[in-house]
């Protein structure tokens, strides 16, 4: 058995994003509930993110103009 990776911040990133297969997304939870300091930058970058996806939501679901 392999030890596992370390948790990079590509994976911090990637996990902002949500773009992790459910078994490293689950190992960097695990990361960041044993990392509170790192677990606190990490929740603010998601909600800066959710606070852009909100503001930019009516822009996304607008129809494309056809010209």
């Amino acid at each position: 058995m392999s030890a596992p990776r370390p948790i990079s911040e590509d994976d911090l990133q990637a996990y902002v994003d949500q773009v992790l297969d459910a078994g490293r997304q689950a190992e960097v939870a695990d990361y960041l509930r044993l990392h509170p300091e790192t677990a606190r930058r990490i929740d603010g970058y998601i909600a800066q993110r959710d606070a852009l996806r909100a503001a930019f939501s009516p822009i996304a679901d607008a129809p494309i103009p056809p010209e």
